[in-house]
């Protein structure tokens, strides 16, 4: 049996694997190290290469690593200063507060069962904060703060009104994989960078490219990622009201569809009720047996079935969003749009349509609503 380490468990005991009998006493430490360090980043984060690939072992992550942090040794005296700064920072907001490093990161990392994992992940995004922004970046101030310059000057003049917004997080881009969601290593989220802000993320979700091209198959109704980039760039209130339209289709899309199949087992349910059985005679309805449950006792049919049945694959994701999945106001969209920010509505070509999601793009937009022609 071969396990993770650098042993064999074989029938005369544990014997080291061949790849090991080389190696100097410290090599063979470090080995060790980074399996357990792989081992934890891919079971307890869920971890995948710059490109979104998944690693296809340790020594295919090891290699990526040390790409990226230039060498093994470069790698080792950096993640000794990464721990230290995790363990060791700490920033007093007004009223005393006093908040950790650790607290600013993703909420994954927060409880004690992840304190090996924050350490690893914490050297992945501090290297990549010093790589984006430059080699004397003070890490730490720059997550305390939340918000880049650019993003607070854009959002100057732009009213919320009641809507909650935030959403700095530093962390990697995220990859949807199958199932699954994946941080890729060696990037960094336009959210840690401070050029992004997510508003009211309950009720306008983030639907996978598949779930949004099934509801716009459900009800009839079709787009594309350059068609929504071109009404961004030229008309951002026909875009919000496709989005508005295609959410108010799918609620009333779901409750109709659902109606018809609670009617048909309604009356699939009488038609067997009134039917006689095999062995009465002249239609006379047989007494229920002693020996049979209560009617009462029978089990509840699921009151999410017909919902599960039309939705599909679906319903884990679109479920929760059967009374629609848009309440952004469309003055708020608009005005953002005028400011520069760009809508995770016009995603779609190569990641989930996000629709919480706004963000300042490296290259601007142009100017909205255009400049009146003299």
């Amino acid at each position: 049996m071969r396990g993770t380490s650098g042993f064999h468990l074989l029938p005369g005991g544990l014997q080291l694997r061949s790849e090991f009998l080389k190696c100097t006493p410290g090599e063979f430490l470090q080995r060790l190290k980074d399996e357990y360090e792989f081992k934890v980043l891919k079971h307890k984060v869920g971890v995948v290469n710059a490109s979104g690939i998944p690693f296809k072992d340790v020594a295919d992550y090891v290699a990526q690593r040390n790409g990226f942090f230039g060498s093994v040794w470069e790698y080792q005296d950096f993640a000794e200063e990464s721990d230290g700064e995790l363990r060791d920072s700490n920033h007093v907001y007004r009223l005393g507060k006093v908040v950790t490093l650790r607290s600013r990161l993703d909420k994954t990392f927060q409880g004690s069962h992840m304190d090996e994992a924050v350490k690893y992940f914490y050297r992945w995004v501090r290297k990549a904060y010093k790589r984006e922004f430059g080699a004397d970046t003070d890490v730490p101030a720059f997550i305390y703060r939340g918000r880049s310059d650019e993003l607070d000057k854009a959002l100057t003049g732009v009213s919320f009104k009641d809507a909650r917004y935030g959403g700095f997080n530093p962390r990697p881009i995220k990859a949807k994989i199958k199932k699954g969601t994946y941080y890729k290593l060696g990037t960094l989220s336009d959210h840690a960078s401070g050029l992004a802000i997510d508003i009211e993320p309950d009720d306008n979700p983030q639907i996978s490219i598949r779930a949004w091209a099934f509801i716009e198959k459900f009800t009839g109704k079709t787009s594309t990622a350059h068609w929504r980039e071109t009404q961004w760039v030229n008309a951002p209130g026909r875009l919000w009201q496709y989005v508005n339209d295609l959410s108010d289709a799918f609620v009333k899309t779901l409750a109709t569809k659902e109606k018809l199949l609670m009617d048909e087992e309604k009356s699939q349910q009488q038609a067997k009720e009134k039917k006689p059985g095999a062995g009465d005679k002249a239609g006379m309805v047989r007494p229920p047996s002693a020996s049979l449950p209560a009617r009462s006792l029978a089990a509840k049919p699921d009151p999410e079935r017909f919902k599960r049945k039309l939705l599909g694959d679906h319903y884990e994701e679109l479920g929760k969003y059967v009374d629609g999945f848009l309440t952004l106001d469309k003055v708020l969209v608009e005005a953002l749009r005028g400011h520069g920010l760009t809508w995770g509505a016009t995603f779609g070509s190569h990641s989930a349509i996000d629709l919480m999601h706004f963000e300042l793009r490296k290259t601007p937009l142009p100017q909205w609503p255009p400049r009146p022609k003299k």
